[in-house]
């Protein structure tokens, strides 16, 4: 990128953001983790996998192998060993509220926020850094379940 950005001048090195959804906000965490500012001054991340362990086991294990033969890769993937390493970059967190607990406890643990119990009543949690705070829903979101879809 840094490259790009001395070729083409439309290309503003000053507010360039990485973004990502799923894989890709694990992956644009983990480029902010490593960058910490000096190539991209954004990083967002909408549900990214923040431990492998709690992620979907089928798809997880097809590249990575089962957790008791690459214990180490696991280990060494999770975003929250490194979550004190995310600095000089503003990091967005978006997550939906059908993500399961234990996605709700890591995108907590990735921004040090107290795992608080979870509350699953119309109410947008959210972290802030070191600061959480909750929200009422601004609106109505469809919710799935099974073959049905339910507006809450």
């Amino acid at each position: 990128m840094r490259h790009l950005a001395t070729k083409y001048d439309y290309i503003d090195s000053k507010r360039m953001a990485v973004f990502g959804w799923s894989y890709g906000g694990f992956l644009s965490t983990h480029i902010a983790i490593r960058d910490q500012g000096k190539t991209f001054k954004c990083a967002i991340a909408v549900s990214p996998v923040v431990d492998f362990m709690l992620y979907d086991s089928a798809y997880t294990e097809r590249y990575m192998g089962i957790p008791l033969e690459n214990q180490g890769a696991y280990n060494e993937s999770q975003l929250l060993n490194k979550a004190a390493h995310l600095k000089n970059v503003k990091y967005v967190l978006a997550h939906g509220e059908a993500d399961g607990p234990a996605d709700h406890l890591g995108y907590r643990g990735l921004l040090g926020c107290s795992p608080q119990a979870l509350r699953y009543d119309g109410t947008v949690e959210m972290c802030l850094g070191r600061r959480y705070e909750e929200i009422q829903s601004l609106g109505s979101f469809p919710e799935s379940r099974g073959d049905d879809t339910v507006e809450r």
